[in-house]
């Protein structure tokens, strides 16, 4: 009996430390709403690209784990959530 020997890929960063660094990015644009240097459409913005973020993480993970027509889903999901997000940041910011 030989063992196999597979080379795994790892994901970019732990679900824990993506919570924690999309948590510190939405506190710092939600301080910058408040204090009026940004608008609150930029708010929406960055949670919708988090959001995007973590989609596109979900599809690494499975194409690593070799499930490719679920990977590929989501990636297209993330791109549609993606351009969406940003058309409504431009049509309600008036840009």
């Amino acid at each position: 009996m030989g063992t196999k020997i597979t080379s795994e890929k790892r994901p970019f960063f732990s679900g824990t430390t993506f919570i924690v660094v999309a948590s510190i990015i939405l506190f710092v644009v939600g301080l910058l709403v408040w204090r009026g240097i940004v608008s609150s459409n930029m708010f929406g913005l960055v949670a919708g690209v988090l959001f995007v973020v973590s989609v596109f993480e979900d599809a690494w993970a499975k194409s690593a784990t070799g499930d490719s027509s679920s990977a590929k889903l989501l990636f297209a999901l993330g791109i549609l959530i993606l351009l969406a997000d940003i058309f409504i940041y431009l049509m309600f910011s008036g840009k």
